[in-house]
């Protein structure tokens, strides 16, 4: 759980120094204030987040293994009231395939799920979906995603999950109608 939250919160940061190095003279039209958003229902309650709304894709070069990081938040502080999904793939990310966390991805030593879904409510606790089934232990995690539309501005699609808080206790909660049009950082 304490690689999630250094992860999510090297994400925001990152957010953060993207967002203010943009340059606003370069941002197109597809990319204007308040075009991008993430929304979705948590145990039915709808959701939409506008103030950070971006997908990040990169390569690593060392895993040989393609990584993206879809943030969506009402602030940049990430305390509260966000949501962020990471993929890791073996192929450069297309429109119209399915991402499911139960499909087992190789990352350098570990073996990763291929989607990994953090929410943050209202309250600032957190819910996971990050676990691969096992045998040791009946794993109720699940989170899947597909981008409907992607190129090199603009990546849009739906997601869903079932996230839990951490151990022991594993509460559940339910995000469903998810979709997201997020502006695209590609680290090359």
């Amino acid at each position: 759980m304490r690689y999630g939250f250094t992860k999510l919160f090297f994400v925001f940061g990152l957010m953060v120094l993207v967002l203010g190095c943009s340059d606003s003279d370069s941002v197109g039209p597809d990319k204007t204030e308040g075009n991008f958003y993430v929304r979705f229902k948590l145990d039915g309650v709808e959701k939409e987040y506008k103030m950070l709304s971006q997908v990040v894709f990169h390569y690593a070069e060392d895993t040989q293994t393609y990584h993206a990081e879809l943030v969506g938040g009402l602030t940049i502080t990430a305390d509260a009231n966000s949501v962020v999904i990471f993929l890791y793939n073996d192929e450069p990310y297309e429109a119209g395939v399915d991402h499911n966390l139960k499909t087992p991805v190789q990352v350098g030593a570990a073996t990763m799920p291929q989607v990994v879904t953090v929410v943050l409510d209202e309250n600032g606790e957190s819910y996971t979906a990050q676990f691969l089934p096992a045998d040791w232990f009946d794993f109720q995690d699940d989170a899947d995603l597909k981008f409907t539309l992607l190129n090199d501005e603009v990546a849009e699609g739906t997601f869903s999950a079932r996230v839990f808080s951490s151990m022991p206790e594993r509460i559940e909660r339910k995000i469903t109608d998810g979709e997201f049009r997020l502006s695209v950082v590609d680290l090359k």
